[in-house]
């Protein structure tokens, strides 16, 4: 019994090294590459722009349709990471 318990304790440790490793060798290269392309120059810029745009879509749709409010849950179940909806 206590074989059982100790043996699993070591898979899960094991597993956590090798995840360790992998962020550390995979992950955090691929993303700070990602990140540095990313915040180019006018990046500040390009969400102040996407938020105006999504701002001027709410209006336009509270106007016409009193359904935005569920079109945008919609959006959001559908989408990871919600605040990275490309407008």
């Amino acid at each position: 019994m206590e074989y059982m318990f100790d043996h699993d304790v070591l898979n899960i440790r094991r597993r956590e090294l090798l995840h360790l490793k992998w962020t550390t060798r995979v992950y955090d290269p691929i993303q700070s590459h990602i990140l540095s392309k990313i915040r180019g120059k006018d990046f500040d810029n390009l969400l102040f722009h996407k938020r105006l745009l999504y701002n001027e879509f709410l209006a336009k749709s509270n106007r016409k349709v009193s359904v935005c409010f569920l079109y945008i849950k919609l959006l959001n179940c559908f989408h990871q990471y919600p605040c990275q909806l490309s407008l």
